[in-house]
C-alpha cells in the first residue's frame, strides 16, 4: 500500500521489500547513520538545516561539511570546490527546511552527478512535501535515482505529531541490512498501527484526509500573505517558501540581528526562529531571515501574530 501511495503522489520508484517502517523519520536517519557513517567520516548537510539531521550524524562522530543553500536549493557546486568526498549528503529537496527554497532540476541532477561519481548515498529528507499550496507536489529526488537516494518520510505532518510512524524507502543494497540495525534497535515496529495504516490508505481516506488538509493550509498560507502585507505596509516584508509545506521564511529590512528579533517577538507571545538556530560556521546571508511556522494556527491567530510581530519591528534598535 504504501509503495503504491509513494509512487502515485511522490514519484517515489520502490518496491515493497525495500521499505522500512521506522518509529518516525528520525529513528530512520539514526539508522542510516549508524549504517553508513564511521567516525571521522564526512557527511554534507545543507547549510542553514535542522539540528537534529546535524545532531545524529553527529553523534556518529561524522565530519560535518555545511553546504550554503539558495533559491535553487543545495549549491552543489560549493560541495565539489570542497574536494572532500563525502560518505553521506543529506537534503531536504522539496522543501528545504528551513530556508524554505525548493531544489530545481538542474541542481538534482548535479547532486545525483556528484554523489555518483565519489561513492555518496543521498539521503532524501521529505517531510512535507505532500502539503502542496500551488500547483502539483513535486516529485521526490529519489525517482531520479531509486539506487543512490535513501528516501525518509513519516506521517505525522499528515496526521498527528504524536504517530511515531516513519518510514524508509532504501536502494536495494540496504534494505536488508537496515532490516538488520532495525531489529537491533527495537525488534519491530508496533504492528496495531502499521495495519490501520495500512487500511487507512488502501480504504483512499489518506488521499481524501491529503485534499482536505491543502485546503486548510492554503487559507492558512493566504491568511498569511495578507496579514504580513496589512501589517508592515510599504516596509519591506519578503515572503519565501509559500508554495509547500507549513512553515515560510520572512526576511525583513530591518536593523534587527542575531536572536534579538527572535527573543523580542517571543516576549511579546509570538513564537518564531531566526537563521541563527539553524546556521553552521561562518557566511551567514545578510539580512534578517525569521522562520514562521503556521500549520496550528487558524486565521485570527495568524492575523494577531503577524501585527504583535510588525509593532516589535518598528521598535528594533536602527
Amino acid at each position: 500500500m504504501l509503495a503504491d501511495h509513494l509512487g502515485r503522489t511522490r514519484g517515489v520508484q520502490t518496491a515493497p521489500e525495500r521499505i522500512a517502517v521506522t518509529a518516525g523519520s528520525t529513528q530512520a536517519l539514526a539508522i542510516l547513520a549508524e549504517m553508513l557513517v564511521a567516525p571521522g567520516d564526512a557527511v554534507a548537510v545543507e547549510n542553514p538545516a535542522h539540528t537534529a539531521a546535524r545532531q545524529v550524524f553527529r553523534r556518529r562522530g561524522a565530519r560535518l561539511l555545511p553546504v550554503p543553500v539558495d533559491e535553487e536549493g543545495i549549491r552543489v557546486s560549493d560541495l565539489a570546490a570542497t574536494g572532500t568526498a563525502p560518505r553521506v549528503i543529506y537534503v531536504t529537496p522539496s522543501h528545504q527546511f528551513p530556508w524554505a527554497s525548493v531544489m530545481s532540476l538542474g541542481r538534482r541532477a548535479a547532486l545525483i552527478e556528484l554523489a555518483a561519481r565519489v561513492g555518496a548515498i543521498i539521503i532524501e529528507d521529505d517531510y512535507d512535501s505532500e502539503i502542496r499550496h500551488k500547483g502539483s507536489p513535486v516529485p521526490a529526488l529519489q525517482g531520479l535515482a531509486p539506487e543512490s537516494v535513501a528516501y525518509v518520510g513519516s506521517f505525522s505532518k499528515l496526521l498527528a505529531p504524536t504517530l511515531r510512524l516513519g518510514y524508509a524507502v532504501l536502494p536495494s543494497s540496504l534494505a536488508q541490512p537496515f532490516a538488520h540495525h532495525k531489529q537491533l534497535t527495537d525488534y519491530h515496529t508496533p504492528g496495531i498501527e502499521q495495519e490501520a495504516m495500512a487500511e487507512f490508505i488502501a480504504g483512499g481516506h489518506l488521499e481524501r484526509h491529503l485534499h482536505r488538509v491543502r485546503r486548510i493550509y492554503r487559507v492558512r498560507r493566504r491568511a498569511l500573505a495578507g496579514a504580513v502585507a496589512a501589517a508592515f505596509g510599504n516596509r519591506a516584508a519578503q515572503i519565501h517558501g509559500d508554495e509547500t509545506g507549513l512553515h515560510v521564511r520572512l526576511r525583513l529590512a530591518s536593523p534587527w540581528t542575531g536572536q534579538a528579533p527572535a527573543l523580542a517577538a517571543r516576549r511579546a507571545g509570538v513564537g518564531v526562529s531566526p537563521l541563527e538556530d539553524y546556521w553552521e560556521g561562518d557566511g551567514m546571508p545578510p539580512g534578517c531571515h525569521l522562520f514562521l511556522g503556521h500549520g496550528s494556527l487558524a486565521e485570527p491567530g495568524i492575523h494577531q501574530g503577524i501585527r504583535l510581530l510588525a509593532e516589535v519591528e518598528k521598535r528594533a534598535p536602527g
